[in-house]
């Protein structure tokens, strides 16, 4: 019986981030012209479009997506509370977040320039829309975790209720993150499509980045559900053993 192991997942998963950001920048650099200032219709300038797409991939895929790591050791297992290196991997895990939410807000900020300077209309898409609302749950997630279970010294046991919550509702965000960047990568891909044809090498590109994040969502969920206690009770234990632990 196979039996992935969770830095297996974790390595592979590092592996597809690593090859969608190639692919990114390929597909910005030799298509969507790089990251150079565009043309407004009144002649002036204004930020290129494409920062909106790094700033974002960056903040889920690579901020967000190892920060909700930072409690494994290095064999994948989880840093139990009193470890002596759990203070560090926490304030990890804060900064990585915190970084998360500055990268993703930045990149909004961004692409609203942008549109205003070129005389398009803001948030009137369905990935527009994904976008805010995961943008705020992530800043919700982040304000929750920050005051409970950093700033202030909350009781243990309200700290042990809310863990399910932030774990699994970080996990959920994460998840809405991937699927709004897949919803802007087909937005800009029918931008692309009505201009070079349905089968440009551009349009192509656009689509082979949106399937990758296919495999990404599926690692992740791997990562995610595989057991990463160094002791767990294993599955043929019975339901009041499970609920004991």
């Amino acid at each position: 019986f196979f039996s992935p192991q969770p830095t297996m997942i974790i390595l592979v998963k590092r592996i597809g981030v690593a090859l969608f950001f190639i692919l990114l920048f390929v597909w910005i650099s030799q298509h969507l012209k790089g990251l150079e200032a565009e043309k407004t219709k009144n002649g002036d300038t204004t930020v290129s479009f494409n920062w909106h797409a790094i700033l974002m991939s960056v903040s889920f895929l690579l901020f967000m997506g190892e920060g909700v790591f930072a409690f494994r050791q290095g064999n994948g297992v989880k840093l139990e509370p009193g470890h002596a290196d759990r203070p560090f991997r926490k304030n990890v895990h804060m900064v990585s977040m915190g970084l998360a939410i500055v990268s993703g807000a930045v990149g909004l900020a961004l692409i609203v320039v942008n549109h205003n300077d070129h005389g398009f209309a803001n948030f009137y898409s369905v990935h527009s829309w994904f976008g805010v609302a995961t943008l705020g749950l992530v800043a919700l997630q982040f304000v929750v975790g920050f005051y409970f279970f950093w700033w202030t010294k909350a009781h243990q046991d309200l700290k042990k209720r809310l863990i399910p919550f932030h774990r699994i509702g970080g996990q959920m965000i994460f998840f809405a993150g991937l699927c709004t960047m897949a919803l802007g990568i087909f937005e800009k891909q029918t931008f692309i499509s009505k201009g070079l044809g349905n089968w440009s090498a551009s349009s192509m590109w656009a689509g082979a980045l949106a399937l990758l994040l296919l495999p990404l969502a599926m690692l992740m969920g791997f990562a995610f559900a595989i057991p990463f206690e160094a002791d767990f009770v294993p599955i043929a234990a019975s339901p009041a053993d499970r609920l004991d632990r």
